[in-house]
Protein backbone atom coordinates (compact mmCIF):
# COMPACT_ATOMS: atom_id res chain seq x y z
CA UNK A 1 0.00 0.00 0.00
CA UNK A 2 2.91 2.61 0.66
CA UNK A 3 4.60 1.80 -2.30
CA UNK A 4 1.21 2.70 -4.70
CA UNK A 5 0.97 5.97 -2.86
CA UNK A 6 4.53 6.48 -3.46
CA UNK A 7 4.25 5.93 -7.20
CA UNK A 8 1.33 7.95 -7.28
CA UNK A 9 3.06 10.82 -5.19
CA UNK A 10 5.43 11.08 -7.76
CA UNK A 11 3.33 10.97 -10.83
CA UNK A 12 1.64 13.83 -9.18
CA UNK A 13 5.25 15.71 -8.80
CA UNK A 14 5.91 14.84 -12.55
CA UNK A 15 2.78 15.83 -13.72
CA UNK A 16 3.48 19.10 -11.59
CA UNK A 17 6.39 19.64 -13.38
CA UNK A 18 5.45 19.22 -16.82
CA UNK A 19 2.65 21.70 -16.21
CA UNK A 20 4.92 24.46 -14.38
CA UNK A 21 7.79 23.90 -17.82
CA UNK A 22 4.13 24.50 -19.86
CA UNK A 23 3.09 27.24 -17.39
CA UNK A 24 6.83 29.15 -17.58
CA UNK A 25 6.86 28.56 -21.21
CA UNK A 26 3.75 30.80 -22.20
CA UNK A 27 4.29 33.03 -19.43
CA UNK A 28 7.95 34.04 -20.69
CA UNK A 29 6.13 34.39 -24.13
CA UNK A 30 3.30 36.60 -22.97
CA UNK A 31 5.20 38.80 -21.17
CA UNK A 32 8.07 39.09 -23.41
CA UNK A 33 7.30 42.59 -24.79
CA UNK A 34 7.11 44.04 -21.50
CA UNK A 35 10.59 42.57 -20.55
CA UNK A 36 11.47 43.95 -24.26
CA UNK A 37 10.27 47.79 -23.02
CA UNK A 38 11.98 46.99 -19.56
CA UNK A 39 15.97 46.61 -21.32
CA UNK A 40 15.40 49.33 -23.77
CA UNK A 41 14.57 51.93 -20.48
CA UNK A 42 17.47 50.22 -18.32
CA UNK A 43 20.14 50.88 -21.05
CA UNK A 44 18.76 54.27 -21.80
CA UNK A 45 21.58 57.07 -20.47
CA UNK A 46 19.67 60.11 -21.20
CA UNK A 47 17.14 61.09 -18.64
CA UNK A 48 13.62 61.68 -18.98
CA UNK A 49 13.74 65.13 -17.23
CA UNK A 50 16.60 66.25 -18.65
CA UNK A 51 17.26 69.33 -21.49
CA UNK A 52 17.64 66.38 -24.15
CA UNK A 53 14.88 64.33 -24.85
CA UNK A 54 15.34 60.45 -24.14
CA UNK A 55 13.99 58.00 -27.12
CA UNK A 56 11.65 56.45 -24.89
CA UNK A 57 9.94 58.31 -22.23
CA UNK A 58 6.75 56.41 -21.26
CA UNK A 59 5.05 52.95 -21.85
CA UNK A 60 2.53 53.76 -24.31
CA UNK A 61 5.07 55.87 -26.07
CA UNK A 62 8.07 53.98 -26.16
CA UNK A 63 5.52 50.65 -27.33
CA UNK A 64 4.35 52.95 -30.77
CA UNK A 65 7.69 53.80 -31.82
CA UNK A 66 8.96 50.43 -31.34
CA UNK A 67 6.10 49.45 -33.10
CA UNK A 68 5.81 52.32 -35.90
CA UNK A 69 10.24 51.94 -36.42
CA UNK A 70 10.70 47.99 -35.84
CA UNK A 71 7.58 45.98 -36.39
CA UNK A 72 5.21 43.82 -33.97
CA UNK A 73 8.08 41.20 -33.96
CA UNK A 74 10.35 43.35 -32.44
CA UNK A 75 8.18 42.64 -29.00
CA UNK A 76 9.88 39.31 -29.32
CA UNK A 77 13.11 40.16 -29.85
CA UNK A 78 15.51 37.71 -27.71
CA UNK A 79 12.44 35.88 -26.66
CA UNK A 80 14.83 32.23 -27.73
CA UNK A 81 17.78 33.06 -25.29
CA UNK A 82 14.83 34.25 -22.65
CA UNK A 83 13.78 31.05 -22.95
CA UNK A 84 16.92 29.10 -22.50
CA UNK A 85 17.45 31.42 -19.71
CA UNK A 86 14.55 31.08 -17.85
CA UNK A 87 14.92 27.04 -18.20
CA UNK A 88 18.78 26.87 -17.40
CA UNK A 89 18.41 29.11 -14.20
CA UNK A 90 14.95 27.18 -13.05
CA UNK A 91 16.65 23.79 -13.67
CA UNK A 92 20.25 25.01 -11.71
CA UNK A 93 18.47 26.63 -9.52
CA UNK A 94 16.99 23.66 -7.98
CA UNK A 95 19.11 21.29 -8.81
CA UNK A 96 21.80 22.53 -6.51
CA UNK A 97 19.60 23.82 -3.75
CA UNK A 98 18.85 20.03 -3.27
CA UNK A 99 22.68 19.44 -3.38
CA UNK A 100 23.38 22.39 -1.55
CA UNK A 101 21.02 20.97 1.48
CA UNK A 102 21.82 17.46 1.49
CA UNK A 103 25.46 18.76 2.06
CA UNK A 104 24.50 20.74 4.71
CA UNK A 105 22.33 18.44 6.77
CA UNK A 106 25.23 16.29 6.12
CA UNK A 107 28.01 18.47 7.41
CA UNK A 108 26.01 20.67 10.26
CA UNK A 109 22.80 17.74 10.92
CA UNK A 110 22.48 19.40 14.40
CA UNK A 111 22.01 22.97 13.19
CA UNK A 112 20.19 22.19 9.78
CA UNK A 113 17.54 20.47 12.18
CA UNK A 114 17.27 23.66 14.44
CA UNK A 115 17.98 26.46 12.07
CA UNK A 116 15.75 24.83 8.93
CA UNK A 117 15.19 28.14 7.99
CA UNK A 118 18.63 30.01 8.12
CA UNK A 119 19.90 26.39 5.96
CA UNK A 120 17.66 27.27 3.19
CA UNK A 121 18.67 31.17 3.18
CA UNK A 122 22.42 29.69 2.53
CA UNK A 123 21.61 27.23 0.55
CA UNK A 124 19.62 29.67 -1.73
CA UNK A 125 21.82 32.20 -1.21
CA UNK A 126 24.46 29.85 -2.92
CA UNK A 127 22.08 28.38 -5.73
CA UNK A 128 20.96 31.57 -7.15
CA UNK A 129 24.54 32.55 -7.52
CA UNK A 130 25.34 29.09 -9.19
CA UNK A 131 22.09 29.43 -11.28
CA UNK A 132 22.87 33.00 -12.13
CA UNK A 133 26.84 31.91 -13.45
CA UNK A 134 25.86 29.28 -15.26
CA UNK A 135 23.16 31.16 -17.33
CA UNK A 136 24.56 34.37 -17.27
CA UNK A 137 26.29 33.96 -21.28
CA UNK A 138 22.29 33.53 -22.17
CA UNK A 139 21.37 36.67 -20.20
CA UNK A 140 24.12 38.53 -21.67
CA UNK A 141 22.62 37.61 -25.58
CA UNK A 142 19.04 38.10 -24.89
CA UNK A 143 20.19 41.82 -23.72
CA UNK A 144 22.24 42.54 -26.84
CA UNK A 145 19.47 41.07 -29.13
CA UNK A 146 17.11 42.95 -27.50
CA UNK A 147 18.67 46.31 -27.12
CA UNK A 148 19.49 46.22 -31.21
CA UNK A 149 16.82 48.58 -33.35
CA UNK A 150 16.64 48.06 -37.19
CA UNK A 151 18.32 47.64 -39.45
CA UNK A 152 19.65 44.34 -36.90
CA UNK A 153 23.26 44.70 -36.17
CA UNK A 154 22.75 40.77 -34.69
CA UNK A 155 21.04 38.13 -36.66
CA UNK A 156 21.41 35.23 -34.67
CA UNK A 157 21.99 34.01 -30.47
CA UNK A 158 25.32 33.12 -32.38
CA UNK A 159 25.87 36.01 -33.73
CA UNK A 160 26.23 37.77 -30.86
CA UNK A 161 27.85 34.64 -29.12
CA UNK A 162 30.68 34.94 -31.55
CA UNK A 163 30.86 39.07 -31.43
CA UNK A 164 31.60 39.07 -27.95
CA UNK A 165 34.41 36.36 -27.36
CA UNK A 166 36.00 37.67 -30.82
CA UNK A 167 36.27 41.03 -29.19
CA UNK A 168 36.43 40.50 -25.01
CA UNK A 169 37.57 36.47 -25.25
CA UNK A 170 35.17 33.56 -23.03
CA UNK A 171 35.34 36.29 -19.98
CA UNK A 172 33.24 38.85 -21.90
CA UNK A 173 30.08 36.58 -21.89
CA UNK A 174 30.35 37.16 -17.93
CA UNK A 175 30.26 41.01 -18.54
CA UNK A 176 28.35 42.06 -15.29
CA UNK A 177 27.91 38.85 -13.82
CA UNK A 178 29.41 40.69 -10.58
CA UNK A 179 26.11 43.04 -9.97
CA UNK A 180 23.76 40.43 -10.91
CA UNK A 181 25.65 37.88 -8.16
CA UNK A 182 25.71 40.37 -5.83
CA UNK A 183 21.96 41.10 -6.29
CA UNK A 184 20.77 37.25 -5.66
CA UNK A 185 22.26 37.44 -1.91
CA UNK A 186 20.00 40.50 -0.75
CA UNK A 187 17.29 39.70 -3.06
CA UNK A 188 16.95 36.38 -1.26
CA UNK A 189 17.14 37.68 2.11
CA UNK A 190 14.63 40.40 1.45
CA UNK A 191 12.33 37.86 0.19
CA UNK A 192 12.90 35.79 3.76
CA UNK A 193 12.44 38.70 5.73
CA UNK A 194 9.67 40.14 3.96
CA UNK A 195 7.50 36.95 3.84
CA UNK A 196 7.74 37.06 7.67
CA UNK A 197 6.70 40.14 8.26
CA UNK A 198 4.08 39.98 5.39
CA UNK A 199 2.52 36.51 7.19
CA UNK A 200 2.33 38.23 10.41
CA UNK A 201 0.20 41.00 8.87
CA UNK A 202 -2.07 39.01 6.56
CA UNK A 203 -2.57 36.37 9.55
CA UNK A 204 -5.41 38.40 10.95
CA UNK A 205 -7.22 39.27 8.12
CA UNK A 206 -6.80 36.23 5.73
CA UNK A 207 -5.48 33.34 7.80
CA UNK A 208 -7.66 30.19 9.74
CA UNK A 209 -7.07 28.14 12.37
CA UNK A 210 -7.06 25.37 10.68
CA UNK A 211 -4.76 25.23 8.01
CA UNK A 212 -6.89 25.09 5.00
CA UNK A 213 -6.62 28.77 3.38
CA UNK A 214 -3.91 29.28 0.64
CA UNK A 215 -4.75 33.18 0.89
CA UNK A 216 -1.98 33.81 3.50
CA UNK A 217 1.25 32.73 1.40
CA UNK A 218 0.11 33.75 -1.74
CA UNK A 219 -0.46 37.20 -0.91
CA UNK A 220 2.73 37.19 1.46
CA UNK A 221 4.85 35.83 -1.37
CA UNK A 222 3.31 38.09 -3.57
CA UNK A 223 3.97 41.37 -1.73
CA UNK A 224 7.39 39.86 -0.35
CA UNK A 225 9.05 39.58 -3.87
CA UNK A 226 7.89 43.22 -4.84
CA UNK A 227 9.40 44.61 -2.00
CA UNK A 228 12.50 42.86 -2.63
CA UNK A 229 12.63 43.58 -6.21
CA UNK A 230 12.12 47.27 -5.36
CA UNK A 231 15.21 47.67 -3.17
CA UNK A 232 17.54 45.16 -5.60
CA UNK A 233 16.09 46.25 -9.14
CA UNK A 234 19.49 49.12 -9.22
CA UNK A 235 21.63 46.37 -9.22
CA UNK A 236 19.65 44.96 -12.37
CA UNK A 237 19.83 48.17 -14.44
CA UNK A 238 23.65 48.67 -13.58
CA UNK A 239 24.13 44.77 -15.03
CA UNK A 240 22.11 45.61 -18.50
CA UNK A 241 24.21 48.95 -18.45
CA UNK A 242 27.77 46.36 -18.08
CA UNK A 243 26.69 44.13 -20.34
CA UNK A 244 26.40 46.18 -23.62
CA UNK A 245 28.65 48.95 -22.72
CA UNK A 246 31.22 47.23 -24.99
CA UNK A 247 28.38 46.80 -27.89
CA UNK A 248 29.25 50.69 -29.19
CA UNK A 249 27.39 49.58 -32.62
CA UNK A 250 24.21 49.19 -30.79
CA UNK A 251 24.34 52.34 -28.46
CA UNK A 252 25.56 54.68 -30.68
CA UNK A 253 22.63 54.39 -33.24
CA UNK A 254 19.40 53.65 -30.89
CA UNK A 255 20.33 55.31 -27.70
CA UNK A 256 22.28 58.18 -27.22
CA UNK A 257 25.48 58.98 -25.72
CA UNK A 258 27.69 55.78 -24.64
CA UNK A 259 29.33 55.93 -21.12
CA UNK A 260 31.80 53.74 -19.77
CA UNK A 261 32.32 52.03 -15.90
CA UNK A 262 35.02 50.65 -14.78
CA UNK A 263 32.69 48.22 -12.69
CA UNK A 264 29.62 48.14 -9.98
CA UNK A 265 30.48 51.01 -7.75
CA UNK A 266 31.66 53.66 -10.80
CA UNK A 267 28.84 52.30 -13.09
CA UNK A 268 26.16 53.29 -9.95
CA UNK A 269 28.49 56.94 -8.87
CA UNK A 270 27.82 57.75 -12.93
CA UNK A 271 24.57 56.79 -13.33
CA UNK A 272 23.76 58.84 -10.16
CA UNK A 273 25.83 61.52 -11.07
CA UNK A 274 24.74 62.11 -15.09
CA UNK A 275 20.99 60.61 -14.53
CA UNK A 276 20.25 61.25 -11.23
CA UNK A 277 18.87 59.00 -8.21
CA UNK A 278 15.69 58.08 -10.63
CA UNK A 279 18.27 56.76 -13.50
CA UNK A 280 18.89 54.09 -10.79
CA UNK A 281 14.83 52.86 -11.32
CA UNK A 282 14.76 53.49 -15.15
CA UNK A 283 12.36 50.62 -16.44
CA UNK A 284 10.58 49.61 -13.21
CA UNK A 285 7.46 50.57 -14.29
CA UNK A 286 7.59 47.83 -16.76
CA UNK A 287 9.22 45.60 -14.85
CA UNK A 288 6.54 45.61 -12.08
CA UNK A 289 4.09 45.00 -14.74
CA UNK A 290 6.15 42.39 -15.85
CA UNK A 291 6.59 40.83 -12.57
CA UNK A 292 2.02 41.39 -12.31
CA UNK A 293 1.85 39.76 -15.92
CA UNK A 294 3.83 36.85 -15.01
CA UNK A 295 2.18 36.41 -11.30
CA UNK A 296 -1.58 36.39 -13.39
CA UNK A 297 -0.21 34.09 -15.76
CA UNK A 298 1.61 31.44 -14.18
CA UNK A 299 -1.35 29.73 -13.00
CA UNK A 300 -2.87 29.92 -16.25
CA UNK A 301 -0.29 29.00 -18.63
CA UNK A 302 -0.33 25.56 -18.31
CA UNK A 303 -3.86 25.48 -19.01
CA UNK A 304 -4.21 27.93 -22.54
CA UNK A 305 -0.86 25.90 -23.96
CA UNK A 306 -2.16 22.50 -22.73
CA UNK A 307 -5.50 23.43 -24.68
CA UNK A 308 -3.46 25.09 -27.73
CA UNK A 309 -1.60 21.84 -28.30
CA UNK A 310 -4.53 19.67 -28.04
CA UNK A 311 -7.15 21.75 -29.85
CA UNK A 312 -6.00 19.49 -32.88
CA UNK A 313 -7.12 16.21 -31.59
CA UNK A 314 -10.43 18.13 -30.17
CA UNK A 315 -11.05 19.30 -34.05
CA UNK A 316 -11.13 15.46 -34.70
CA UNK A 317 -13.44 14.02 -32.35
CA UNK A 318 -15.86 16.79 -33.22
CA UNK A 319 -15.97 16.14 -36.69
CA UNK A 320 -16.42 12.53 -35.80
CA UNK A 321 -18.96 12.78 -33.00
CA UNK A 322 -21.28 15.09 -35.71
CA UNK A 323 -20.92 12.27 -38.47
CA UNK A 324 -23.75 10.32 -38.72
CA UNK A 325 -22.65 7.83 -42.01
CA UNK A 326 -22.17 4.27 -40.81
CA UNK A 327 -19.18 2.40 -42.37
CA UNK A 328 -21.12 0.00 -44.00
CA UNK A 329 -20.92 -2.11 -47.54
CA UNK A 330 -21.99 0.64 -49.70
CA UNK A 331 -21.66 4.03 -47.80
CA UNK A 332 -18.84 5.11 -46.58
CA UNK A 333 -18.34 8.18 -43.85
CA UNK A 334 -16.25 11.55 -45.13
CA UNK A 335 -13.90 10.52 -41.77
CA UNK A 336 -13.09 6.59 -41.48
CA UNK A 337 -9.92 6.80 -38.91
CA UNK A 338 -7.59 9.51 -37.17
CA UNK A 339 -5.17 9.32 -39.57
CA UNK A 340 -7.35 9.31 -42.70
CA UNK A 341 -9.49 12.61 -41.38
CA UNK A 342 -6.00 14.36 -40.59
CA UNK A 343 -5.26 14.27 -44.27
CA UNK A 344 -8.18 14.92 -45.52
CA UNK A 345 -8.51 17.71 -43.67
CA UNK A 346 -5.32 19.35 -44.25
CA UNK A 347 -5.78 18.44 -47.71
CA UNK A 348 -9.37 20.36 -48.13
CA UNK A 349 -9.30 23.12 -45.65
CA UNK A 350 -5.45 23.73 -44.87
CA UNK A 351 -3.30 23.48 -41.64
CA UNK A 352 -5.43 26.37 -39.78
CA UNK A 353 -8.17 24.27 -39.85
CA UNK A 354 -7.10 21.94 -36.70
CA UNK A 355 -7.33 25.32 -34.46
CA UNK A 356 -10.71 26.40 -35.87
CA UNK A 357 -12.85 26.87 -32.66
CA UNK A 358 -9.75 27.61 -30.42
CA UNK A 359 -10.78 31.15 -29.35
CA UNK A 360 -14.18 30.21 -28.22
CA UNK A 361 -12.36 26.95 -26.83
CA UNK A 362 -9.65 28.91 -24.56
CA UNK A 363 -12.42 30.79 -23.38
CA UNK A 364 -14.60 27.65 -21.99
CA UNK A 365 -11.59 26.59 -20.83
CA UNK A 366 -10.64 29.22 -18.64
CA UNK A 367 -14.44 30.02 -17.59
CA UNK A 368 -15.01 26.48 -16.96
CA UNK A 369 -12.35 25.81 -14.38
CA UNK A 370 -12.68 29.27 -12.87
CA UNK A 371 -16.54 28.56 -12.16
CA UNK A 372 -16.34 24.54 -11.51
CA UNK A 373 -13.35 26.21 -8.39
CA UNK A 374 -15.23 28.73 -6.93
CA UNK A 375 -18.50 26.88 -7.14
CA UNK A 376 -16.82 23.96 -5.20
CA UNK A 377 -15.52 25.90 -2.70
CA UNK A 378 -18.86 27.74 -2.22
CA UNK A 379 -20.38 24.65 -1.89
CA UNK A 380 -18.25 22.99 0.13
CA UNK A 381 -18.26 25.83 3.01
CA UNK A 382 -22.28 25.54 2.61
CA UNK A 383 -21.63 22.28 3.52
CA UNK A 384 -19.50 22.38 6.29
CA UNK A 385 -21.73 25.26 7.82
CA UNK A 386 -24.81 22.91 7.43
CA UNK A 387 -22.45 20.10 9.20
CA UNK A 388 -21.52 22.48 12.06
CA UNK A 389 -21.67 20.95 15.85
CA UNK A 390 -25.33 20.96 16.75
CA UNK A 391 -26.38 20.74 13.26
CA UNK A 392 -27.60 17.37 13.15
CA UNK A 393 -25.96 16.77 10.91
CA UNK A 394 -22.33 13.56 10.38
CA UNK A 395 -21.02 14.84 7.51
CA UNK A 396 -17.28 15.22 9.28
CA UNK A 397 -17.13 11.24 9.32
CA UNK A 398 -17.74 11.51 5.45
CA UNK A 399 -15.62 13.95 3.62
CA UNK A 400 -14.78 11.99 0.91
CA UNK A 401 -18.52 11.61 0.05
CA UNK A 402 -19.34 15.05 0.88
CA UNK A 403 -16.26 16.07 -1.45
CA UNK A 404 -17.82 14.18 -3.85
CA UNK A 405 -21.26 15.56 -3.60
CA UNK A 406 -19.80 19.08 -3.94
CA UNK A 407 -17.79 18.33 -6.88
CA UNK A 408 -20.65 17.04 -8.89
CA UNK A 409 -22.79 20.58 -8.15
CA UNK A 410 -20.15 22.53 -8.82
CA UNK A 411 -19.46 20.37 -12.26
CA UNK A 412 -23.33 21.47 -13.13
CA UNK A 413 -22.95 24.63 -12.43
CA UNK A 414 -19.90 25.00 -14.36
CA UNK A 415 -21.08 23.03 -17.52
CA UNK A 416 -24.30 24.73 -17.47
CA UNK A 417 -22.91 28.57 -17.10
CA UNK A 418 -20.16 28.05 -19.74
CA UNK A 419 -22.78 25.90 -22.12
CA UNK A 420 -23.17 28.65 -24.65
CA UNK A 421 -19.12 28.63 -25.43
CA UNK A 422 -19.50 24.76 -25.71
CA UNK A 423 -22.06 25.36 -28.60
CA UNK A 424 -20.19 27.92 -30.31
CA UNK A 425 -16.98 26.11 -30.78
CA UNK A 426 -18.27 23.13 -31.81
CA UNK A 427 -20.56 25.12 -34.43
CA UNK A 428 -17.10 26.58 -35.67
CA UNK A 429 -15.14 23.59 -35.12
CA UNK A 430 -18.52 21.42 -37.81
CA UNK A 431 -17.80 23.69 -40.60
CA UNK A 432 -15.63 23.39 -43.70
CA UNK A 433 -14.01 25.34 -46.34
CA UNK A 434 -15.57 28.04 -47.65
CA UNK A 435 -16.47 29.13 -43.73
CA UNK A 436 -20.20 29.67 -43.37
CA UNK A 437 -20.35 31.72 -40.09
CA UNK A 438 -17.71 33.89 -38.14
CA UNK A 439 -17.37 33.53 -34.56
CA UNK A 440 -19.61 37.12 -34.20
CA UNK A 441 -22.40 36.17 -36.36
CA UNK A 442 -22.63 32.85 -35.26
CA UNK A 443 -23.49 34.34 -31.76
CA UNK A 444 -25.75 36.83 -33.32
CA UNK A 445 -28.12 34.32 -35.02
CA UNK A 446 -28.01 31.93 -31.95
CA UNK A 447 -29.29 34.63 -29.62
Amino acid sequence: MLRRDDASRRLSELEYALAGASSGFVTRFLSQPIDVLKIRFQIQSENVSGKRKPKYRGMVQASRKILREEGFHAFWKGHVPAQFLQVTYSSVQFGTFELYSAYASRLFPAFSKQKQHVKHFICGTFAGVSATTASFPLDLIRTCLVAQGEPKVYSSMYSVGRRVIKKNGLLGLYKGLGPSNVQVAPYTGFQFGFYSVFMNFFQPLLGREDGRSMSCPLFSGAFAGFAAKSLVYPLDVVKKRLQIQDMGEIRASHFGKLRQYDGLVDCIRKMVQYEGFKGLYKGYVASSWKASTEYALAGAGSGIITRLLCQPFDVLKIRFQIQTEMRTSTTKPKYRSLIQATKKILREEGSQAFWKGHLPAQLLSIAFGGVQFTSFELFTKIAWLLDAPGSGHSGHHHGHILHFFCGVCAGVTATTLTFPLDLIRTCLVAQGEPKIKEGKKLCSELY
